[in-house]
């Protein structure tokens, strides 16, 4: 039984195994029999967005396909620009570039299609063109420039390159091709451009401002200051402020310069210096337009002048007193403000004398000397000096006994007399009062009332030396009569 079984499966095995090779042996058998000696016929279709000329402009899709009526189509092979042959199982992406794709197949009779006979170019260009500006011409600044420009353009493509490119100024008259570079003059220019290449991708715009400005229109500056003025000088610190219009694309800054070599950028600043300051100004617009140099003068004199009086001569270290002549300068000064108008002088309170150059008083009575100074805006400051000479002979005491003073208290007319100076007397004055209610020194000198003074006291003397004279007599009589007349 056992042997009966083995044999039925062998069998079994035997006939599936006939059936198997039929299947496959037959075919070709039979084709060969029949006498299939013809290739297979192998189709290729691309698909994609085609452009102009023969370009896709997005990837493109190949399908090949193949028939044989005979035996049938054994497989599909490629080469794709030239990289070897590859089986054909699933559609080609074909991107970018002029590609040279060859394809054939082979039937199950062993016939393959010739190579030669299937070659297809496929053309892809999926990027549009670029196009560049450019610009000559003499640069400003923030984008404008101070003479007339010559705009060109430039497009590239790196596949089917540019087929042409156009340009608008966007002024109303649309757009152009463009042949060449153009100019633009004294203007603000939204200049739009975009190309397209031979496959028909065509640029988004794109657009460049372009700012001409050949210096028709520079910036003014306008200046004005604030301060207390008084006769053309101010008197305060004065506040300089500048105020810029007009110029191309608006006011980029101010600057000012008080050394014509550092500029500071700013619309105002504050003078204090006393005389004359020299202020330079300019504005700078956007277009980088600089506004010629400006030139504004700041007088200020806010103080009072300052005068001094100073004596030479032979002077008694211990006493203070001068042994003999003494010279008198004074030195008025403004400090730098509007300058000294003029300096004057007055001897014990008489007219006033226009000071010119030192000058020597004489040995002789003690001396006030009174003195002002007056600027270019009629401030005055005032001053006084005493002098006191070495009497003629110490036991006599001093060679005057009256001294005159001027301006802050007693009038002119009334001078007050001081019998007994001290050997260096400081007169201190009170503060000066305003010009106008000063009074002038009178020309007449000495008043009236003080020479009836003196002339009082010298005659009191005359009496006093008379009775005296009279009394001697008087006694030198009564001792002749005692000591000649009478009777022994």
């Amino acid at each position: 039984m056992r042997n009966i079984r083995t044999i039925m499966n062998t069998a079994v095995v035997t006939t599936l195994c006939f059936i198997i090779a039929a299947s496959v042996i037959t075919p070709a058998m039979v084709a060969s029999a029949a006498g299939d000696v013809t290739a297979p016929i192998t189709n290729a279709s691309v698909s994609g967005t085609l452009g102009m000329n023969g370009w896709y402009i997005t990837n493109a899709s190949v399908n090949l396909t193949a028939t044989d009526d005979m035996s049938g189509v054994a497989n599909i092979s490629y080469d794709l620009d030239n990289n070897g042959w590859i089986n054909y199982t699933e559609n080609l992406t074909i991107t970018d570039g002029i590609h040279l794709l060859q394809y054939n197949s082979t039937d199950n009779a062993s016939n393959a299609e010739a190579n030669v006979s299937h070659k297809l170019i496929i053309k892809v260009d999926t990027v549009a063109p670029i196009t560049t500006i450019g610009i000559a011409g003499t640069k400003g600044t923030n984008g404008w420039y101070f003479s007339p420009v010559a705009v060109s353009l430039t497009a590239s493509d790196g596949m089917s390159l540019p087929a042409g490119t156009w340009y608008n100024l966007n002024d109303g008259t649309g757009w152009k091709p463009y042949g060449g570079s153009f100019n633009l003059s004294d203007k603000s220019y939204d200049v739009s451009y975009q190309s397209i290449d031979n496959a028909g991708n065509l640029e988004a715009p794109r657009t460049t401002t372009v700012n001409v400005n050949t210096g028709l229109n520079k910036p003014t500056t306008a200046v004005s200051l604030n301060g207390t003025n008084h006769g053309g000088w101010y008197e305060t610190n004065v506040t300089v402020t500048f105020t810029p219009t007009g110029g191309t694309g608006g006011i980029n800054r101010t600057e000012y310069s008080l050394d014509n070599k550092t500029w500071i950028t700013g619309t105002s600043l504050v003078v204090s210096a006393e005389g004359w300051t020299k202020v330079l100004f300019r504005s700078v617009d956007n277009a980088g337009n600089v506004e010629p140099i400006n030139t504004v003068w700041v007088p200020i004199d806010k103080f009072s002048p300052v005068i001094s009086c100073s004596l030479s001569g032979d002077r008694n270290a211990g006493t203070g007193w001068f042994n003999g002549d003494v010279t008198v300068t004074l030195t008025a000064t403004d400090n730098g403000g509007s300058g000294i108008n003029l300096t004057q002088y007055s001897l014990d309170g008489t007219h006033w004398t226009n000071y010119t150059a030192p000058f020597k008083l004489g040995w002789g009575p003690s001396r006030t000397i009174f003195y002002r100074a007056t600027d270019n805006l009629s401030r005055n400051t005032f001053g006084s000096q005493f002098i006191y000479f070495r009497p003629q002979n110490m036991d006599e005491g001093p060679m005057s006994d009256m001294t005159y003073y001027y301006g802050y208290g007693p009038s002119l007319s009334s001078p007050t007399a001081t019998p007994s100076p001290t050997p260096w007397p400081t007169i201190t004055p009170t503060s000066a009062p305003e010009p106008t209610s000063t009074p002038l020194p009178s020309a007449t000198g000495t008043s009236p009332t003080a020479t009836a003074s003196a002339g009082s006291t010298n005659t009191g003397l005359a009496l006093g030396v008379l009775l005296v004279v009279l009394a001697m007599l008087a006694a030198g009589c009564i001792a002749l009569y005692y000591l000649v007349f009478k009777p022994k």
